[in-house]
């Protein structure tokens, strides 16, 4: 179950840190799409469980690419690098843990996913200093 979506988050990464990048028209329209997809998806049953899965992956995918390449046009010069990806292990850290423990405490319904979209398209609507 875990597989498919750790590999689709690792290629995001991998994409959005590679030489050339994703131009930010492509990212902020896949970003749109699977937005709407990911509403669509929590609001309308798809009937089908292979397509609703489908539609999730697809959903992380492009919020993934979108954040990590915003990830990517930040990152500091070389000399900060270590510090920069520390820091980010140490946020997945800090977000994982509380997604595991905390939410299930908090959250008598899965709602961490909205919140997650909503928290994205606000972060990726602000413009990068």
């Amino acid at each position: 179950m875990w597989v498919v979506p750790l590999a689709l988050d690792l290629v995001s990464y991998i994409v959005a840190f590679a030489r050339r990048g994703i131009p930010e028209g492509l990212r902020l329209t896949l970003l749109g799409l699977a937005a709407g997809a990911g509403a669509a998806a929590w609001f309308v049953d798809i009937g089908s469980l292979l397509v609703a899965a489908g539609l999730h992956l697809f959903v992380l995918f492009a919020v993934g690419l979108a954040c990590h390449a915003r990830l990517a046009d930040e990152r500091p010069p070389p000399a900060y690098l270590t510090q920069f990806y520390l820091s980010l292990s140490v946020g997945g850290t800090v977000g994982g843990a509380l997604t595991a423990l905390l939410a299930p405490l908090v959250f008598k319904r899965i709602i961490e996913y909205p919140i997650a979209l909503v928290l994205a398209l606000v972060v990726m609507s602000a413009r990068p200093r």
